[in-house]
């Protein structure tokens, strides 16, 4: 066989390969057109609420709840029982109030109580090291009320200027005095009462007539602290 004649067998060979696959090329062609179109058809349908529409309701329609109807319900509190908890308020506040003030003004008298107990200690301690005569006195000795301050001095009672400690009361209703009228109490080196003529020195300590401390120094300068139901 001439190679011409092989030449044209294989152009025709490729031709007919051609013609019989160009059905299966063009129908790919027009499956992939027509899935696109699909698609563009869909979205435009999606944008313009054609497809899958949401389905609205109307004031009347029975599918609307009575309260939907009736519109949006205000959380909140009715005038009602804004009042109510400004009765249960004020009774709680009524009851707890004169507690609280009761238990700081007592408690006002126990710390002036400790105070007072804390500068006879102090003043003894004082005359021990130093050996000689410290004196705890009312800053205002015309009144004789250690309400309104005490100081600790060196030697006899004087002046508060020079003192070694001075203390204050919080609580313009509370009283505190020395049985007897004095205006001090004195230590000596040994750390006992002096210049009291052999007997004890005892403090009132009082607040309104209604809360009452009693504090007792002995003859040994040793404070006691103990209570009592009404003040003298």
């Amino acid at each position: 066989m001439r190679a011409s004649n092989v030449f044209n067998l294989i152009v025709m060979a490729r031709r007919r390969s051609c013609r019989a696959l160009a059905p299966i090329e063009n129908l790919r062609s027009f499956i992939r057109q027509k899935v696109l179109l699909d698609n563009e058809l869909v979205s435009r349908s999606i944008e313009r609420g054609l497809l899958f529409p949401v389905p609205t309701l109307q004031r009347g329609d029975p599918a609307v709840s009575d309260s939907a109807q009736r519109g949006p319900r205000h959380s909140g509190f009715s005038l009602v029982e804004l009042m109510v908890v400004l009765a249960v308020a004020g009774i709680l506040l009524g009851v707890a109030l004169p507690s609280y003030q009761s238990f700081v003004a007592s408690t006002a008298v126990t710390t002036a109580a400790n105070d007072l107990v804390a500068a006879v200690n102090i003043a003894r301690s004082e005359a021990l090291k130093r050996d000689g005569i410290v004196s705890l006195q009312a800053s205002n000795t015309s009144t004789n009320d250690f309400s309104d301050g005490y100081c600790v001095v060196v030697g006899a009672p004087g002046n508060c200027a020079d003192a070694i400690r001075q203390f204050t009361i919080g609580g313009d209703d509370i009283t505190l005095v020395i049985s007897g009228g004095y205006s001090s109490v004195s230590f000596d080196g040994l750390g006992g009462l002096s210049g009291t003529s052999g007997t004890g020195r005892q403090f009132n300590l009082c607040r309104a007539n209604e809360d009452y401390r009693l504090i007792d120094i002995k003859l040994v300068g040793r404070p006691a602290l103990s209570g009592g139901a009404n003040c003298p």
